[in-house]
């Protein structure tokens, strides 16, 4: 059933996240972004325990711990 209609605008951590957590709700969602392809930029990310538990309430921690190397 569908919730409600949302434009995320942005497909950094923050709109993706967003997008995540009202798909789980059962909204339907466009997420719009203006750069045609996501390529490194030479960051990196430290994520803390309340990052962590946020990754889990979205479904996607085990993704994440897939692909990340801890400090």
């Amino acid at each position: 059933m569908n919730q409600g209609t949302a434009v995320v605008v942005g497909g950094g951590i923050g709109g993706l996240a967003a997008a995540v957590g009202l798909r789980r709700i059962g909204w339907d969602v466009t997420v719009l972004e203006r750069a045609p392809v996501f390529a490194d930029v030479g960051a990196g990310i430290s994520m803390h325990a309340n990052g962590v538990r946020a990754l889990e309430a979205l479904g996607v921690g085990e993704a994440v711990r897939a692909v990340v190397r801890p400090l």
